[in-house]
Protein backbone atom coordinates (compact mmCIF):
# COMPACT_ATOMS: atom_id res chain seq x y z
CA UNK A 1 0.00 0.00 0.00
CA UNK A 2 0.81 3.69 -0.23
CA UNK A 3 1.56 4.28 3.60
CA UNK A 4 3.84 1.58 3.05
CA UNK A 5 6.03 2.43 0.41
CA UNK A 6 6.01 6.38 1.96
CA UNK A 7 7.51 5.08 4.98
CA UNK A 8 10.47 3.49 4.18
CA UNK A 9 11.34 5.17 0.66
CA UNK A 10 10.35 1.73 -1.30
CA UNK A 11 9.21 1.63 -4.86
CA UNK A 12 7.49 -2.07 -5.40
CA UNK A 13 7.42 -1.37 -9.29
CA UNK A 14 10.89 -3.23 -8.96
CA UNK A 15 9.93 -6.53 -6.83
CA UNK A 16 7.65 -8.03 -9.66
CA UNK A 17 4.96 -6.01 -10.13
CA UNK A 18 3.70 -4.17 -13.50
CA UNK A 19 2.25 -1.15 -12.06
CA UNK A 20 -0.62 0.21 -14.39
CA UNK A 21 -2.77 3.56 -13.60
CA UNK A 22 -6.41 3.19 -13.47
CA UNK A 23 -7.99 6.33 -12.64
CA UNK A 24 -7.71 7.57 -8.44
CA UNK A 25 -6.57 4.01 -7.73
CA UNK A 26 -3.85 1.58 -8.46
CA UNK A 27 -3.66 -1.85 -10.09
CA UNK A 28 -0.74 -3.83 -9.47
CA UNK A 29 -0.69 -7.63 -11.44
CA UNK A 30 2.52 -9.89 -9.65
CA UNK A 31 3.93 -12.62 -11.43
CA UNK A 32 1.58 -14.95 -10.08
CA UNK A 33 -1.26 -13.71 -12.09
CA UNK A 34 -2.92 -11.83 -9.07
CA UNK A 35 -4.32 -8.39 -9.15
CA UNK A 36 -3.45 -5.97 -6.25
CA UNK A 37 -6.00 -2.84 -5.86
CA UNK A 38 -4.50 0.12 -4.11
CA UNK A 39 -3.32 3.76 -4.28
CA UNK A 40 -0.50 4.76 -6.55
CA UNK A 41 2.89 3.98 -4.61
CA UNK A 42 4.31 7.25 -4.11
CA UNK A 43 8.68 6.10 -3.08
CA UNK A 44 8.81 9.31 -0.51
CA UNK A 45 10.28 9.63 2.40
CA UNK A 46 14.06 9.71 2.94
CA UNK A 47 15.03 8.03 6.14
CA UNK A 48 13.39 5.05 7.59
CA UNK A 49 11.65 4.65 11.13
CA UNK A 50 12.50 2.11 12.99
CA UNK A 51 9.81 -0.67 13.49
CA UNK A 52 9.59 -3.59 15.59
CA UNK A 53 8.72 -5.60 12.28
CA UNK A 54 9.22 -4.28 9.22
CA UNK A 55 6.15 -3.61 6.79
CA UNK A 56 7.89 -3.82 3.53
CA UNK A 57 9.48 -7.35 4.76
CA UNK A 58 5.94 -8.43 5.67
CA UNK A 59 4.69 -7.49 1.86
CA UNK A 60 7.75 -9.14 0.49
CA UNK A 61 6.69 -12.43 2.68
CA UNK A 62 3.17 -11.91 1.34
CA UNK A 63 4.15 -12.09 -1.98
CA UNK A 64 6.38 -15.33 -1.59
CA UNK A 65 3.83 -16.57 0.26
CA UNK A 66 1.14 -16.14 -2.93
CA UNK A 67 3.59 -17.70 -5.44
CA UNK A 68 1.44 -21.35 -4.43
CA UNK A 69 -2.02 -19.87 -5.09
CA UNK A 70 -2.98 -20.81 -8.51
CA UNK A 71 -6.55 -19.23 -8.15
CA UNK A 72 -6.00 -15.36 -9.58
CA UNK A 73 -6.92 -12.96 -6.59
CA UNK A 74 -8.14 -9.62 -6.08
CA UNK A 75 -6.02 -8.05 -3.24
CA UNK A 76 -7.16 -4.78 -1.67
CA UNK A 77 -7.54 -3.25 1.57
CA UNK A 78 -11.43 -2.40 2.82
CA UNK A 79 -11.48 0.54 4.62
CA UNK A 80 -13.74 0.75 7.66
CA UNK A 81 -14.14 2.60 10.87
CA UNK A 82 -10.98 1.29 12.75
CA UNK A 83 -8.91 1.37 9.20
CA UNK A 84 -8.16 -1.03 6.49
CA UNK A 85 -8.34 -4.61 6.27
CA UNK A 86 -6.29 -6.60 3.62
CA UNK A 87 -8.61 -8.64 1.61
CA UNK A 88 -8.34 -11.45 -0.88
CA UNK A 89 -10.93 -12.53 -3.30
CA UNK A 90 -11.24 -15.10 -5.79
CA UNK A 91 -13.49 -15.25 -8.99
CA UNK A 92 -17.08 -15.46 -7.99
CA UNK A 93 -19.01 -18.66 -8.37
CA UNK A 94 -22.56 -18.12 -9.22
CA UNK A 95 -25.40 -20.37 -6.84
CA UNK A 96 -23.01 -20.77 -3.72
CA UNK A 97 -22.85 -18.60 -0.62
CA UNK A 98 -19.13 -16.91 -0.52
CA UNK A 99 -16.65 -18.13 2.01
CA UNK A 100 -14.82 -15.52 4.28
CA UNK A 101 -12.09 -17.58 6.56
CA UNK A 102 -11.19 -15.30 9.48
CA UNK A 103 -7.64 -16.65 10.38
CA UNK A 104 -5.96 -17.53 14.41
CA UNK A 105 -4.01 -15.64 16.57
CA UNK A 106 -0.48 -14.04 15.34
CA UNK A 107 -1.33 -15.18 11.90
CA UNK A 108 -2.48 -13.55 8.53
CA UNK A 109 -4.75 -14.63 5.71
CA UNK A 110 -1.91 -16.80 4.00
CA UNK A 111 -1.94 -18.91 6.14
CA UNK A 112 -5.31 -20.41 3.92
CA UNK A 113 -2.79 -20.18 0.98
CA UNK A 114 -2.71 -24.70 0.80
CA UNK A 115 -6.69 -24.26 0.68
CA UNK A 116 -7.91 -21.54 -1.73
CA UNK A 117 -7.35 -22.92 -4.07
CA UNK A 118 -9.23 -26.08 -3.51
CA UNK A 119 -12.19 -24.20 -1.51
CA UNK A 120 -12.35 -21.69 -4.73
CA UNK A 121 -13.01 -24.17 -7.37
CA UNK A 122 -16.81 -24.48 -5.44
CA UNK A 123 -17.28 -21.20 -4.39
CA UNK A 124 -16.11 -17.48 -4.08
CA UNK A 125 -13.84 -16.88 -1.28
CA UNK A 126 -12.61 -14.44 0.78
CA UNK A 127 -10.16 -14.11 3.16
CA UNK A 128 -9.02 -10.87 5.26
CA UNK A 129 -5.63 -10.24 7.55
CA UNK A 130 -7.91 -9.52 10.89
CA UNK A 131 -7.67 -6.57 12.23
CA UNK A 132 -4.48 -5.69 14.12
CA UNK A 133 -2.95 -8.46 11.91
CA UNK A 134 -0.93 -9.22 8.85
CA UNK A 135 -1.32 -6.34 6.62
CA UNK A 136 -4.44 -4.60 7.79
CA UNK A 137 -3.96 -1.55 10.18
CA UNK A 138 -3.15 -1.50 13.76
CA UNK A 139 -5.70 0.26 15.58
CA UNK A 140 -6.01 1.41 19.48
CA UNK A 141 -7.75 -1.05 21.14
CA UNK A 142 -10.48 -0.77 24.58
CA UNK A 143 -9.18 -1.89 27.25
CA UNK A 144 -11.91 -4.16 28.50
CA UNK A 145 -12.26 -7.07 27.33
CA UNK A 146 -16.25 -6.59 25.96
CA UNK A 147 -14.98 -3.69 24.21
CA UNK A 148 -12.70 -5.60 21.84
CA UNK A 149 -15.02 -8.15 21.06
CA UNK A 150 -17.49 -5.38 19.96
CA UNK A 151 -15.01 -3.80 17.86
CA UNK A 152 -13.92 -6.41 15.70
CA UNK A 153 -17.50 -7.49 15.69
CA UNK A 154 -18.30 -4.11 14.25
CA UNK A 155 -15.50 -4.12 12.14
CA UNK A 156 -16.40 -7.45 10.32
CA UNK A 157 -20.09 -6.40 9.79
CA UNK A 158 -18.49 -3.04 8.40
CA UNK A 159 -16.11 -4.86 5.84
CA UNK A 160 -19.21 -7.39 5.04
CA UNK A 161 -21.10 -4.16 4.02
CA UNK A 162 -18.21 -2.43 2.03
CA UNK A 163 -18.10 -5.87 0.25
CA UNK A 164 -21.42 -6.09 -0.86
CA UNK A 165 -22.34 -9.37 1.02
CA UNK A 166 -25.37 -10.32 1.76
CA UNK A 167 -25.25 -13.86 3.35
CA UNK A 168 -21.80 -16.03 3.76
CA UNK A 169 -20.74 -19.04 4.94
CA UNK A 170 -18.34 -18.16 7.99
CA UNK A 171 -14.77 -20.09 8.56
CA UNK A 172 -12.74 -19.52 11.85
CA UNK A 173 -9.41 -21.11 12.82
CA UNK A 174 -8.69 -20.48 16.75
CA UNK A 175 -9.01 -17.30 17.57
CA UNK A 176 -11.07 -16.22 14.45
CA UNK A 177 -13.33 -19.14 15.52
CA UNK A 178 -13.67 -16.73 18.30
CA UNK A 179 -14.41 -14.13 16.36
CA UNK A 180 -16.90 -15.80 14.04
CA UNK A 181 -19.01 -16.93 16.99
CA UNK A 182 -19.16 -13.50 18.42
CA UNK A 183 -20.39 -12.57 14.85
CA UNK A 184 -22.92 -15.38 14.22
CA UNK A 185 -24.36 -14.46 17.70
CA UNK A 186 -24.59 -10.89 16.92
CA UNK A 187 -25.74 -11.20 13.28
CA UNK A 188 -27.30 -15.09 12.74
CA UNK A 189 -29.27 -13.71 9.17
CA UNK A 190 -25.84 -13.30 7.89
CA UNK A 191 -24.11 -16.46 8.13
CA UNK A 192 -25.28 -19.12 6.20
CA UNK A 193 -23.30 -21.98 7.71
CA UNK A 194 -20.53 -21.36 10.47
CA UNK A 195 -17.47 -23.57 10.68
CA UNK A 196 -14.96 -23.86 13.07
CA UNK A 197 -11.70 -25.16 12.92
CA UNK A 198 -9.99 -25.68 16.52
CA UNK A 199 -11.96 -22.62 17.73
CA UNK A 200 -10.24 -20.58 20.64
CA UNK A 201 -12.27 -19.78 23.57
CA UNK A 202 -14.09 -23.52 23.96
CA UNK A 203 -13.59 -25.09 27.43
CA UNK A 204 -12.70 -28.63 26.66
CA UNK A 205 -14.75 -31.62 25.97
CA UNK A 206 -15.95 -33.52 29.07
CA UNK A 207 -14.99 -36.34 29.83
CA UNK A 208 -18.10 -38.70 29.87
CA UNK A 209 -17.29 -41.98 31.79
CA UNK A 210 -20.99 -42.90 31.87
CA UNK A 211 -23.16 -43.31 28.58
CA UNK A 212 -25.91 -42.03 28.02
CA UNK A 213 -29.39 -42.92 29.07
CA UNK A 214 -31.11 -45.11 26.71
CA UNK A 215 -34.03 -42.91 25.85
CA UNK A 216 -31.34 -39.90 24.52
CA UNK A 217 -29.46 -42.94 22.53
CA UNK A 218 -32.58 -44.24 20.89
CA UNK A 219 -33.12 -40.21 19.91
CA UNK A 220 -30.54 -39.56 18.94
CA UNK A 221 -30.34 -42.76 16.21
CA UNK A 222 -34.18 -41.90 14.98
CA UNK A 223 -32.62 -37.74 14.49
CA UNK A 224 -29.22 -39.37 12.61
CA UNK A 225 -30.20 -39.49 9.26
CA UNK A 226 -31.76 -35.94 9.01
CA UNK A 227 -28.55 -34.77 9.78
CA UNK A 228 -29.61 -31.95 11.50
CA UNK A 229 -26.75 -29.74 11.29
CA UNK A 230 -27.17 -28.55 7.51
Amino acid sequence: SSGINAEYGNDMSGNGYETASTGSDHERSNTSGHTELGDTPTGSGLWPRWRPTSSTELARSEKRVLAFVQTPLTIYNTQTSHGKVRTFRSPQVNGKLPLVMLHGMGAGAAMWVLNIDSLAKFRQVFAIDVLGFGRSSRPTFPSDPEGVEDMYVANLEEWRKENSLDRFTLLGHSFGGYIACLYTLRYPERVGHLVLADPWGFPPMPDRTEPLPLRWRLVINVLKPFNLSH
